[in-house]
């Protein structure tokens, strides 16, 4: 739970920043750049402080390759289309794993008899 800590106050971190530069009433470029960035930042921490639980349950290949999606959808615009299909489909398809139940093929004992009833051979003398 350290980490949603450090999450979360790294999101007032940014919206405090954010404040005081709107707060302060700073000129330019560089301060509006600034002010938006950290307001931004800040939302966007707070969301990931919200759902960081359920972030944890997600398929440990899906950051990586959202991160390489996203620097190649700069450079090719059709993959901010393709990527969310192409990214559902392998989680649809993935292999699952078996479910280990008993299956009814095999006999199953009854809670009368002895353990090992129902494997027992005659024994040969």
């Amino acid at each position: 739970m350290q980490r949603r800590n450090l999450i979360g106050l790294s999101a007032l971190f940014l919206l405090a920043i954010g404040g005081v530069f709107t707060i302060s009433g700073a000129t330019g470029a560089m301060a509006a750049e600034g002010q938006a960035s950290s307001f931004k930042l800040g939302v966007i921490c707070g969301l990931i402080w919200l759902a960081y639980p359920e972030l944890l349950k997600l398929p440990s290949w899906l950051f990586p390759v959202l991160f390489c999606t996203a620097l190649a959808a700069f450079r090719y615009k059709w993959l901010f289309v393709l990527a969310p299909i192409v990214a559902a489909v392998c989680w649809l398809l993935k292999p699952r794993p078996k479910n280990n139940s008993v299956s009814s093929r095999h006999s199953r004992r009854e809670l009368s008899q002895p353990r090992d009833a129902g494997n027992r051979e005659p024994q040969r003398r």
